[in-house]
């Protein structure tokens, strides 16, 4: 595949087994893998929606609790840090 690295192919053809739900031992063909390179790489990023107060990936909100210490001071979240 022009221009991909021995390992860039390797990537790409994982993902394409992750993404179509196939077992290590299925491979695309060259075309199948091309289709796959250019949907992936020019499609928009997936936007994602963090917010605890729904639940919405609450593990990555600023509110989602993780208790840490900070120079001696600890905090339940990030937030409670930042608005310190």
């Amino acid at each position: 595949m022009q221009g991909e690295t021995p390992a860039t192919v390797l990537e790409l053809v994982g993902l394409w087994q992750e993404k179509n739900s196939k077992g290590l031992e299925d491979y695309p063909t060259v075309s199948e893998l091309n289709a796959f390179k250019n949907k992936i790489r020019t499609s928009a990023p997936e936007k994602i929606n963090i917010y605890a107060g729904t639940n919405e990936n609450a593990e990555l909100s600023n509110f989602a609790t993780r208790p840490f210490t900070y120079k001696g001071v600890s905090y339940q979240n990030v937030e409670a840090a930042f608005q310190a």
